[in-house]
């Protein structure tokens, strides 16, 4: 009748870029999900601003059925690779290249270690 519902899984993954690497980040996630058998992606992008925009991975069965959680993870890993690969900075995941930065920061808005300890991890 027309007002059923989908459910939709939420996004699996969701990466930064600048507009340079763009298309060359969603080609590598792509790619490397064209290698899992069985999986279909879906993607959109927000978030557009002057220094790029994110986007948002969604990994599916074909047929739109959410994965089980190892295969997700297992999808979920080799699109990580391949989006760090191509210029894309994960959002949600630390990124080992800023944690200088982020002890700096701690040490110097913190220098105590009082305030929610381990938060800028």
């Amino acid at each position: 009748n027309g007002t059923e519902t989908i459910a939709v899984p939420p996004p699996s993954l969701q990466v930064a870029a600048t507009p340079s690497r763009l298309r060359a980040v969603y080609a590598s996630v792509q790619a490397a999900a064209s290698k899992q058998d069985g999986v279909a992606l879906r993607t959109h992008a927000s978030r557009f601003d002057a220094d790029g925009a994110v986007l948002f991975f969604t990994f599916v069965a074909v047929g739109g059925a959410s994965l089980p959680a190892a295969r997700l993870e297992a999808c979920r890993v080799a699109a990580d690779s391949a989006a760090r690969a191509a210029g894309g900075y994960l959002l949600g995941s630390l990124n080992p290249t800023l944690e200088p930065y982020l002890d700096a920061l701690r040490r110097e808005l913190d220098p105590h270690d009082i305030m929610n300890p381990g938060a800028l991890r």
